[in-house]
């Protein structure tokens, strides 16, 4: 297999990505700050090649690029702690995701060899109120997350046509799964079953696109196979979209005993909204041959089942 390099190794995304490729036997690299809580991968860390380096110094990840000499790149990092409803973390966000994108690209640029970048943008990156969100859509995000994902996205795309690097961007929609952060909605939910606890909500309108992290995995898998070009923006997601309380009751369906669904209790988000969206995958289905294959139940039964086995993790 090739010789794989992952940045964010220690988030959400990138932990479950490299736990699917450490089972098969690849060859992985991972760029990891020394300050990171490794708790997501801490089992497999000794079938793991280390570099230690923070993707904002630029002489360390080029040390780090030089060592690891990948093939194939998968480029997940953000910053640490991402809080969508915190706006005080931009300038964090915009040195992980901006600054430390382009050290990364500089480096990768003079490898030598790089077969394939895979850049992992956001749904973010759109206009929240657009109905229809192709990857020619304005992007107009209504947060700093999303505008330093967007950024990103073009200095992607900038390398990409200016340089001919091999670059492809996967723009996933709102993921779920194993290793989640707890205060996201499908973690919360589970573990405040698990604890017997009151579910503090927002409202239960805001409609998403929900897709399980393990049908996204095969999406940046096809994107490092297939034969992309450079600079190709693509969608990922389950192809349509579920409410704030299908998801919560179809979790509370999956467990013992339900608690009070606390509704008004958290302040709304100005970006979400109970408009009907499309979130369009034609593209990913044309190039990369790829549908998400993972129903909103399959996956939240599934999930679900991971939290219980690893709540030890969580609770």
């Amino acid at each position: 297999m090739s010789k794989i390099l992952i940045t964010g190794a220690t988030g959400f995304v990138g932990a479950n990505l490299a736990h699917r490729l450490v089972s098969r036997g690849a060859d992985v690299h991972i760029i990891m700050r020394a300050s990171s809580d490794a708790w997501r991968i801490r089992d497999i860390l000794p079938r793991l090649t280390v570099h230690k380096a923070n993707l904002a110094d630029t002489r360390a990840v080029a040390r780090a690029v030089k060592k690891a000499q990948p093939e194939i790149v998968y480029h997940i990092a953000g910053p640490p702690h991402t809080l969508f409803t915190d706006q005080n973390v931009l300038t964090e966000m915009v040195v992980s995701n901006i600054l430390g994108t382009i050290y990364l690209l500089e480096a990768l640029r003079y490898s030598g060899s790089v077969e394939r970048i895979v850049n992992v943008g956001s749904v973010m990156e759109y206009d929240s109120d657009e109905a229809w969100m192709q990857e020619y859509s304005l992007l107009r995000p209504a947060n700093a997350y999303g505008a330093s994902k967007a950024s990103q996205s073009l200095f992607a795309q900038y390398y990409a046509r200016f340089h001919k690097m091999p670059i492809v961007i996967v723009r996933p929609s709102l993921l779920y799964g194993p290793y989640e952060e707890a205060r996201r909605l499908v973690p919360a939910s589970i573990l405040a079953h698990l604890k017997q606890t009151p579910l503090k909500l927002s409202s239960p309108k805001p409609r998403k696109n929900f897709l399980f992290v393990e049908d996204a995995l095969d999406a940046f898998e096809r994107a490092a196979e297939c034969d992309v070009a450079p600079g190709e923006i693509i969608n990922i997601g389950a192809g349509r979209e579920y409410s704030i309380k299908d998801v919560v009751t179809t979790v509370q369906r999956r467990m013992s005993t339900p608690v009070p669904l606390q509704w008004g209790a958290v302040e709304e988000r100005r970006w979400d909204s109970a408009r009907k969206h499309v979130y369009d995958v034609s593209k990913a289905k044309k190039i990369l041959d790829w549908k998400a294959a993972t129903t909103l139940d399959d996956g939240l039964a599934r999930t679900v089942e991971w939290f219980k086995r690893n709540r030890n993790l969580y609770l």
